[in-house]
């Protein structure tokens, strides 16, 4: 089908945009809220499986073998697929689809030959009549569609022949739009977070004296009368990681690795430090605190770069 690689590739998009969404403080509905990323993720597979089925069915058609087992097919993959757009817009979430009710010939055409064809029921309000499908067979022999329609009130039955093609096309072009719609949204709320945040820069956090501070604190590890000043040093250095923490944790969860792996070790470092050098009791050693020391300035070194890599991505997200 000629819509089958956009619908494929809008699919890819959305869930390229989802994984990048679940690490934004804002728009992370899709962590804190499983069921909405379950009922997203599954939506997403559901509509490629339906796109499946609908493309194999056309090979079908267009060859003129058709059965009974196809069209039921087709039928219920035409109504799964209208089901989960609706489910997917609403789980984002975004204004709610109208697929269902700007297609609903389709939905009734299944009701009527496949999946609820003696209905007790009136097919609408306007309508009080309940009605009866039937799938004509001979049609089928022939790779047709064509169903009868028979109605409680006593008027003439219908009968309607259809090429299925043109309700497979119209729905196709109808879920493309959606999907589009769905991309169109989850962009939006990515460079809304670029936009909010691109003018914070992170490495300004840091002053370009930390390492000559550090430089401060190793001394002091062998010089007490040096440990006054390492231990202020000690303390804006903490301060700048505390507030580096506190910028990053605004932007979500998508650096919380980084802040578990090399911030807080090296803040728990800071604070084994600070004690050593303010006399208070500690088991830790000389030959530890010097260390702690070359690994806080180390990680002091990586954390900057990690800093200075996030504000050229968000400088580079126009």
């Amino acid at each position: 089908m000629a819509n089958v690689e956009s619908i494929d590739s809008l699919v890819s998009e959305i869930f390229e945009s989802i994984r990048q969404l679940r690490g934004f403080d804002k728009f992370d509905q899709f962590d804190k809220n499983r069921k909405s990323f379950n009922i997203i993720h599954g939506a997403l597979d559901l509509i490629g499986d339906t796109e499946f089925a609908i493309d194999e069915f056309s090979s079908m058609y267009k060859s003129g073998r058709l059965d009974y087992l196809s069209v039921y097919g087709l039928l219920q993959a035409l109504q799964t697929q209208q089901d989960v757009v609706s489910e997917l817009c609403k789980a984002i979430p975004i204004p709610e689809s109208s697929i269902k009710s700007d297609l609903e010939d389709i939905r009734r055409m299944r009701a009527l030959t496949a999946a609820h064809p003696i209905n007790p029921h009136p097919d609408n309000k306007q309508d009080n009549a309940a009605r009866t499908g039937i799938i004509s067979r001979s049609h089928l022999l022939n790779g047709k569609f064509g169903y009868m329609t028979t109605f409680d009130d006593g008027r003439p039955s219908e009968f309607k022949e259809v090429d299925l093609t043109e309700p497979i096309e119209r729905q196709l072009e109808y879920v493309a739009a959606e999907l589009g719609r769905v991309r169109d949204e989850l962009i939006r709320r990515k460079e809304e977070h670029y936009k909010e945040f691109r003018s914070v820069k992170l490495a300004d956090v840091f002053h370009l004296s930390s390492n000559w501070m550090m430089g401060h604190v190793e001394e002091a590890v062998t010089e007490k009368d040096k440990r006054p000043i390492a231990l202020a040093n000690l303390q804006t250095i903490e301060d700048y990681l505390q507030r580096y923490t506190n910028l990053l944790r605004e932007r979500g969860k998508r650096h919380e690795n980084h802040v578990m792996n090399s911030v807080q070790p090296s803040l728990h470092c800071i604070k084994r430090l600070k004690k050593y050098l303010g006399g208070r009791k500690t088991n830790i050693s000389k030959a530890d605190a010097e260390i702690f020391a070359d690994w806080v300035r180390s990680k002091l070194q990586e954390i900057q770069h990690y800093a200075e890599v996030i504000d050229r991505d968000y400088e580079n997200k126009e």
